[in-house]
Order: C-alpha cells, then structure tokens, then sequence
C-alpha cells in the first residue's frame, strides 16, 4: 500500500476537452478528446484532499465539502470534473477501494484492502486506477477490474484515456518504472527503484513523471528520459503538457516544492521541506497545490498562494481547473 510519508503525496490528474467533435446536450461526444488548457472564462479551481482528522475531502474554490465514510486512511484523493460534476477517488475508512460522485460512494470490485490512486472520465465512463486486495496494479473500467502485468507489490499510480485507449503508468514488482497501454507494459530506463508517478498523451505520444534510480526528478517523452533535479530525493509527481510545452511539479532535493517549466525551475514560496502534489495549466498560467510551511492546505496560482480552509495540518492532493 502507498500511504503518505510526513505529509507528501504525490499525485497526478488528467484533464480533457473535445477537440474534433462539439458538446451535445451539455454533455461532451465521444469522437475526439484532447486536454484543453486555454479559455477566455474565468475559470474554478477544484482541489481534493485531506484535513486535520484524515477526513477526505475537496474545495470547490475555496468552499469545503468533506467525503462521507471517510478518515483514518492516509492514501491520497485524486479529482477529477467532468460537465460540472466532481468526481474523486482514494480509500474509505474500511480501506474499500472507491470513489465519489459528488458525495456518493461506489466500492470497486476486489478493492478491499487496495486503493485508488487516480481518477478520469471519458465519455461519461469512469475509469480508476490504483492496486487491488492483492497488491497488483490494477485499473477499473467503472467497477470492473483489469490487472495490469507486471506482478504483485506493483502499482499503477496515473491513468489518462485517449480516444477509449486506457493508458496508466507506475512500477512494475522489480522496481521498474513503467507504463501501460492497455494492459502493453512499457519499461522506463532508469533502473530499479525507479518510478512513474504521472501520465500525460499528446497526439500519440506518451509523456510520464517520477524519478529514476539514482533520485533524479525526471520526465520522460516515450522512453526518452529528460532529468529535472539530480540526487538527494528529488521527484516529479505531476506532469500536464500543453501548446508543446511539458510542466511538472514536485520537490527539488528534499527540500524545496517546484514547479519545472521544461527544465526550468520555479520555487514555490512558504513550503520549504514538502512537495507540490499536483500541477494544471490553464491559459498559460501555472496552478500546483500541497500544503505550505506551516503545514496549511493552499493552492498556488503560479506563485501566488490560496489557503484552504479547514486544511491546518491537512495537505492538499490534487487539482482541477475548468471553466
């Protein structure tokens, strides 16, 4: 099981809009989905998490609603929105794999004991992903279950779906970091003890994020490795591509929560010694959330730092921004 160590979490989240096809009904059709990151409305930032109690939860701006059934459990809540409609997803107090639509609970099949570690939905499908009762990497399509290769005491820590291909990415049980078309594993070079911690596809190619063996925070573009920050605990932990530019975000060193525009560094201000969990761009502006310095919930908008309410202690996991 992946639970957070001293409050870090890593996190990745996906995000999409039609880019062929047209919204009918208020609903999006199914013949073409891109991840969109540019609009001239003003957007809303969702963010999913935990408080003080381990209570799961997430902020609609900065308006707090708490996840029934919820507490104890340490895995982190991963967002997702889709027509106005928040989706999450992590573990329930009785360590049931699930997630929420809205408020409403739905437990995955062969989930007890496993956990959810990313969430996406595509054309009114939802698609999980995350490890089983058995420790195996695993995705779910609604509630049915798909293992993934790659052993026992592997994971499968991000999902993006393109066009009903289900890509997902995480380590394999030799300590491999991997990613998974469908159920196709590819291996990352980087050695054991490696991991891909985030997903992204752009136009065919696959775009993931973690750190390799000798602790360098990295992406990779197909099996091309691109290194960050080098040595000492540093990791990527989330990955958003957008106009032909990757951004990630994560920690530099042990010590300082980042974001890299390409290779290019930016520290995030009052969060010294813990790591931004999960990145989004919207209109070239930079959105990462974790918690800062004094141990606060927030979200950054590019540098700039929202608290969030009830977080004291907390963290915050992932982020969404839309329309």
């Amino acid at each position: 099981m992946r639970y957070l160590v001293s409050g870090i979490v890593i996190a990745l989240y996906l995000f999409y809009f039609v880019g062929c096809s047209t919204m009918q009904n208020g609903s999006l059709s199914s013949s073409s989905i891109i991840y969109n990151s540019s609009s001239s409305t003003t957007p809303m930032v969702y963010v999913s998490g935990r408080l003080s109690n381990t209570n799961a939860c997430y902020w609609t701006g900065t308006n707090l609603t708490i996840l029934p059934d919820t507490g104890d459990e340490l895995v982190r809540i991963s967002i997702f929105v889709n027509n106005g409609i928040i989706y999450t997803s992590g573990e329930d107090r009785n360590s049931n794999a699930c997630y929420w639509t809205g408020t409403n609970k739905t437990q995955l099949s062969n989930g007890n004991n496993g956990e959810v570690l990313s969430i996406v939905v595509y054309d009114g499908t939802i698609y999980t992903a995350g490890c089983d009762a058995n420790s195996n990497a695993c995705i779910w399509t609604g509630t049915t279950e798909t293992l993934l290769p790659g052993g026992s005491v592997s994971w499968a820590n991000a999902i993006f779906v393109v066009n009903e291909t289900v890509y997902s990415a995480g380590s394999d049980s030799n300590g491999n970091a991997c990613f998974w078309t469908g159920t196709n594993e590819t291996l990352l070079p980087g050695g054991n003890d490696a991991q891909a911690e985030a997903i992204f596809v752009v136009n065919g190619t696959v775009y993931t994020a973690g750190y390799d063996s000798n602790a360098n925070a990295c992406y990779w573009t197909g099996i091309t490795e691109t290194v960050l920050s080098r040595g000492n605990v540093s990791w990527a932990t989330s990955i958003f591509v957008t106009n032909g530019t990757v951004y990630t975000c994560g920690i530099d060193r042990g010590e300082n929560a980042c974001f890299w525009t390409g290779t290019t560094e930016t520290m995030l201000p009052d969060i010294i010694g813990s790591i931004a969990n999960s990145i989004f761009v919207y209109n070239n502006i930079v959105y990462t959330c974790s918690k800062d310095g004094n141990g606060d919930a927030c979200f950054w908008t590019g540098t700039n730092e929202t608290l969030l309410p009830g977080g004291n202690n907390g963290g915050a996991h992932s982020i969404f921004v839309a329309p």
